[in-house]
């Protein structure tokens, strides 16, 4: 804690005479209206003040100790015996010190020093008082903290609310826009080291919160703001003593860090790519969080036919649906996830990027080599397989298989997830199937396997049938995600 060291020199200002008594000394009698109201200054617990008391006269002093409460007008300067904490005859010069240690009971103290010699009446022609109030509070701030590394940042060009709470002995804002104040400075450390963003920030008892720029050009890293009473008996201009941001104020201090505010988050990456995919098959990243950014940077994914995801800190879902917009926000500690889905032909690469400034990642999806076997022409129904039997003595040959034998088999099956349809009559994006016709629904039938069944025959979904591809019309008033088997009769 700081020990606080000043020297007073009596005024001639006699005891019992209205007007004149008592005093109240700073290093000028205005500092103290101006910066403490009714207190010479404030402490905290632990400090040590010393006041070296000179009396004009060259006579000696009394000390009266303690007075009835720190705002007494008239306390009695012959109550100068033991019984009443004074200190009686002592030599002009005297240096009074005094510890707060008692964190219960030492809220104030307030001493009067009563020079000589005597004037008629009784009083004394030399008088003054000196009133130490302790103050405490604590500091926050509306810096959300990052669940991510347990830091608050702010981007350069923002914003910060510091507010001031469990304030305890500072007296009403009165007078002058300094009276009854306390400072708030921003310091690092570091070459140069800074005190402040511009200019200090001040609080009250009545408006504990206040609003600090950052500017464009201050300098990254770690933070530390701390919140302090002013001292009216330093003059000194360091980062120790100077009498408004000094570190012997200082009461409470809080953390953060300033970031570069633009779209930038540290280098980020998925996990393994897929490779060996089904065709037209939906495939989902891992999920990674974000860090290194201050809070509403844009994020966009690309190409078109891919989506992402938001989640929170904690992993709870930011957006129910996938996204593919461009202008949706991002912020440090949050999370983010990418669907993919596979190209609709064999040996081929589908790659979804997410872009966030000038970071992006990628997760790519590449489909399996094509297992082989001649396709089909759709344009005909006798087409296939002919199996003949071997030959007999006469050469004769039985047809034991053929296409109008055809078996029932699945031609293609949706991924694990599903086939995502919006609510509300929405349509899901075509699904690949080869040989397939508008009209050719005898060849080929479409199983959905959940989500088929509505309330009744309005809410049933419907199938749209292409050359080569099909969709899924959702008819209910929510999302579902279809899963389906086709088969070739």
């Amino acid at each position: 804690m700081a020990t606080y060291s000043f020297s007073i020199t009596l005024s001639e200002t006699e005891t019992g005479t209205p007007g004149h008594y008592p005093v109240l000394f700073s290093t000028t009698p205005s500092d103290v209206l101006t910066y403490n109201n009714s207190y010479s200054m404030y402490f905290k617990q632990g400090d040590t003040f010393s006041v070296t008391v000179n009396n004009p006269g060259t006579q000696n002093i009394n000390l009266v100790n303690p007075f009835a409460n720190p705002d007494q007008s008239d306390p009695d300067p012959t109550s100068t015996s033991a019984t009443n904490n004074a200190i009686s005859n002592v030599a002009s010069g005297t240096t009074f010190t005094y510890t707060n240690w008692q964190l219960a009971n030492d809220d104030w103290t307030r001493w009067g020093f009563f020079g000589r010699p005597l004037i008629s009446g009784g009083g004394y022609t030399y008088s003054g008082s000196a009133t130490f109030q302790r103050v405490s509070c604590a500091l926050t701030s509306n810096l959300p903290l990052d669940s991510s590394d347990n830091k608050r940042y702010v981007s350069r060009g923002g914003n910060i609310t510091f507010t001031a709470t469990s304030i305890n002995g500072l007296g009403s804002p009165a007078g002058s826009n300094h009276r009854n104040r306390l400072y708030i400075k921003m310091w690092r450390s570091g070459s140069p080291e800074h005190y402040h963003f511009g200019s200090l920030a001040k609080v009250t008892q009545t408006s504990p919160s206040v609003t600090v720029s950052v500017a464009s050009d201050t300098d990254l890293g770690d933070w530390t703001a701390y919140i302090g009473h002013y001292n009216p008996f330093s003059s000194g201009s360091d980062a120790a003593s100077n009498p408004y941001y000094g570190s012997n104020n200082h009461m409470a201090s809080y953390s953060f860090k300033v970031t570069a505010g633009d779209t930038d988050p540290d280098p980020f990456s998925f996990d393994a790519n897929v490779t060996g995919a089904s065709i037209s098959t939906q495939y989902i990243s891992s999920i990674e969080t974000l860090s290194g950014i201050g809070s509403g940077e844009v994020a966009s994914i690309s190409p078109s036919n891919c989506s992402f995801k938001r989640y929170n800190s904690s992993g709870s879902a930011i957006d129910s649906l996938w996204q593919n917009g461009t202008n949706l926000t991002v912020s440090n500690g949050q999370k983010i996830q990418i669907k993919v889905i596979s190209n609709s032909s064999y040996s081929q690469s589908e790659t979804g990027t997410i872009t966030i400034g000038t970071q992006s990642a990628s997760f790519v999806v590449t489909t399996m080599s094509d297992p082989g076997g001649a396709v089909a022409s759709p344009s005909g129904v006798n087409y296939g397989l002919e199996v003949l039997s071997a030959a007999d003595g006469s050469g004769n040959q039985v047809v034991t298989y053929s296409p109008s034998y055809r078996t029932t088999q699945i031609v293609t099956r949706s991924g694990a997830n599903g086939v995502y349809t919006a609510s509300g009559g929405t349509f899901s994006s075509w699904q690949q199937v080869d040989g397939m016709t508008p009209s050719n629904t005898s060849t080929f039938a479409i199983v959905l396997k959940n989500g088929m069944i509505g309330s009744d025959d309005s809410s049933a979904p419907i199938i749209q049938r292409g050359t080569n591809q099909f969709r899924i019309q959702n008819n209910l008033q929510y999302a579902v995600y279809f899963h389906y088997e086709v088969i070739r009769l």
